[in-house]
């Protein structure tokens, strides 16, 4: 494939590839070159870091079956402890198994993939058309782990609106939203919910995002990770009227919330964990001001409130006028 499209041996353009991410984005990878995918991610996953390995079929005797038995793909650490108590320790053992004995061991649908595996096969096409999407997701990696509800209610924030914004952009609304936390001791937790109607909202999604979150932290362990990711992608355009509020006003507000963003310094106060905070601040409590709405001006302190979030605009652009001159662009 590669040979085709570029007419260049595979492993140099994964040596350029690679040289130019680390020249580019500054950081470095590791590039694995294989007769299928199976093989390139085995390889990628060679020595590190800023290598470019290759893993042929006629290679897999000699690179891949000393290597330990959990470094097979879809091999976790429950199977590779149960391989482990019937003396298969490397991949090899796994490949000179007979697939008969295996399935004893494993199950007979994942011994047979198992065993492929470990010998190398991999039937699964490699697509090069472009697919629309069936989930998008978005993950945050914090510098020091997060124990404070508030402070994660604020990534979070941030999550859905990234994830939300990439939504909108491929035209999709989505009707189930899940929720993943990786905590210090890097053990996962994952969640997912139905929502009533197609909604690419921000509001929407970070409201269900926080309602899982209550059934997956306890409120004191660190969390290294969030993320949220929406699945269930439609393109219809009618929505289900909400008790609090129209999603169309809500869309409305978040044009001018993500169109002001990059000019305005705000802050929201919606924490469901605070309970010394106003009831109108809760996400799931309608604010007496919801029909409060942005005017051409605005004054150095103006607060905008919705079911989700508060915004406290501090900052004009203009400190001389205390006009609002918006950009040309916007998400939408």
């Amino acid at each position: 494939m590669t040979f085709r499209l570029y007419r260049k041996d595979p492993a140099e353009v994964a040596q350029t590839l690679k040289d130019e991410i680390k020249e580019k984005l500054g950081f470095t990878v590791n590039v694995g070159v294989g007769s299928n995918k199976l093989l390139a991610k085995m390889a990628s996953d060679f020595e590190k870091p800023d290598k470019v390995h290759t893993l042929w079929q006629d290679e897999v005797q000699e690179k891949m079956w000393p290597l330990p038995a959990g470094d097979l793909l879809w091999v976790g650490k429950k199977t590779r402890e149960r391989l482990s108590a019937y003396g298969i320790y490397t991949i090899g053992d796994i490949a000179g198994l007979p697939e008969n004995s295996l399935a004893r061991i494993v199950g007979k649908k994942f011994a047979a993939q198992m065993h492929d595996n470990a010998n190398g096969i991999d039937n699964e096409p490699i697509i090069t058309e472009f697919q629309e999407a069936k989930s998008i997701s978005v993950e945050r990696t914090f510098a020091k782990d997060i124990v404070n509800p508030e402070e994660l209610d604020r990534e979070m924030f941030k999550v859905a609106c990234t994830v939300a914004h990439r939504l909108r952009r491929q035209g999709f609304r989505c009707t189930c939203v899940s929720m993943f936390i990786k905590f210090t001791d890097f053990s996962v937790t994952q969640k997912q919910c139905q929502i009533s109607g197609p909604t690419d909202v921000n509001a929407l999604i970070l409201n269900e995002a926080r309602r899982m979150l209550g059934d997956m932290w306890d409120g004191t362990a660190p969390i290294r990770q969030v993320g949220i990711g929406l699945s269930k992608f439609t393109k219809e355009e009618t929505e289900q009227l909400m008790l609090f509020e129209d999603p169309r006003k809500l869309r409305a507000k978040q044009f001018y919330f993500t169109t002001l963003n990059p000019h305005f310094r705000s802050a929201w106060e919606s924490c469901p964990a605070n309970t010394s905070k106003s009831p109108d601040s809760s996400p799931h409590v309608l604010s007496a001001r919801k029909n409060e709405r942005l005017s051409g001006v605005i004054s150095n302190e103006t607060t905008v409130d919705s079911p989700a979030f508060r915004f406290t605009f501090l900052k004009p652009l203009s400190s001389r006028t205390g006009r609002v001159r918006l950009p040309t662009t916007s998400f939408r």
